[in-house]
């Protein structure tokens, strides 16, 4: 993707500055707005539907709403083949990278004939740095 608008320059600001953490398109409106420039949400849709295809973002759904979701594909984190923690506080994105998740792949697979698609599997809760603030 060529960043050729202002618009599409921010977000891809954005997304650099936030590549541990999982993001709605309302955050990035909110950040476009605090840089002074003028969007429209549909244009902020638009470009993260292009990053998607593009396969610098994954789209996703939490079971907390209907809103989507997205979050920077890591190639070095292979998010394809682990599940992720995010941070219910602050939204940071840990990667689960152990022999347990090979271990639960496997269960969901043999024992619930179920396939799980990691890029999208997303397990919420509070990471170390949140929990020691409540």
């Amino acid at each position: 993707m060529k960043y050729k608008t202002k618009a599409s320059k921010l977000i891809k600001q954005y997304t650099d500055q936030h590549s541990d953490q999982s993001f709605t398109a309302h955050h990035l409106y909110e950040y476009i707005v605090e840089q002074g420039q003028a969007v429209n949400l549909s244009t902020i849709y638009r470009n993260l539907d292009q990053f998607v295809d593009e396969g610098i973002l994954t789209k996703f759904k939490t079971g907390h709403n209907d809103v989507f979701m997205y979050r920077v594909n890591q190639d070095v984190f292979h998010c394809h083949e682990h599940l992720h923690l995010q941070c219910c506080k602050c939204g940071k994105i840990i990667h689960v990278e152990s022999g347990l998740m090979k271990k639960l792949v496997n269960t969901l697979e043999n024992d619930y004939h179920f396939y799980l698609e990691c890029d999208a599997s997303t397990i919420s809760g509070l990471c170390k740095e949140c929990r020691k603030k409540q």
